[in-house]
């Protein structure tokens, strides 16, 4: 559980207690819900399964990442044209 792990600095999360968290764009709209995280050695990938059942990958960068709401469960990000297909 997420008492059990040890603190992190300031502006720092556990990429797994975002699992399950839902995404939206930067209008509001929902997108879909966390699955899971991979690394590509270079940065880490969230991956997003759509409300379609489809899914994507999105990288965990502040380009994409805008604001998380760890209260509200809510992952923000910036929807580049071609980023869900």
């Amino acid at each position: 559980t997420s008492e059990m792990l040890p603190p992190l600095p300031d502006n720092q999360i556990y990429l797994s207690l975002l699992i399950g968290f839902c995404v939206f764009d930067e209008s509001g709209k929902e997108v879909g819900i966390v699955e899971d995280f991979i690394s590509n050695g270079a940065q880490d990938i969230m991956i997003v399964r759509r409300i379609n059942s489809d899914e994507f990958m999105i990288p965990y960068v502040d380009e994409f990442i805008k604001r998380i709401d760890i209260q509200k469960c809510q992952i923000f990000i910036n929807l580049m044209e071609g980023l869900m297909e």
